[in-house]
């Protein structure tokens, strides 16, 4: 008996507990047809499954390169987003989240954004 609990304990932790991660993201930006700079970051972070929701957090760091400037020559950053997704049925989701770029000796970048997905 106590070995089919064990079981049943590890099997649901499995699928509540989704762990570490690590992760690099590379935005390009653009200002009408312009090149204008890169964003570089490496992030660490983690998930977990409670219910029907995947809640994420990262937090890493990063450079941001104006135009025509090489790598290691621009602007440090640290990087943070939380967010959460729901699955409401096969058809139908939702993912909200919160993401922050604090650039050394200048200002913090943020933003939130709410998506829905519907799949015919």
């Amino acid at each position: 008996m106590k070995k089919i609990i064990l079981i049943i304990l590890m099997v649901a932790t499995q699928n509540t507990i989704a762990g570490p991660y690590i992760m690099t993201k590379h935005e390009f930006k653009l200002k009408d047809s312009n090149y204008s700079k890169t964003v570089n970051q490496i992030r660490m972070g983690y998930e977990a499954k409670i219910n029907n929701w995947s809640l994420y957090m990262e937090a890493g760091g990063g450079e941001q390169t104006p135009n025509a400037k090489s790598f290691g020559s621009g602007t440090s950053l640290l990087a943070y987003e939380l967010g959460a997704t729901k699955k409401i049925n096969d058809k139908f989701s939702v993912k909200i989240k919160w993401e922050g770029k604090d650039y050394t000796g200048s200002y913090l970048d943020h933003k939130i954004e709410i998506k829905t997905k519907y799949k015919f």
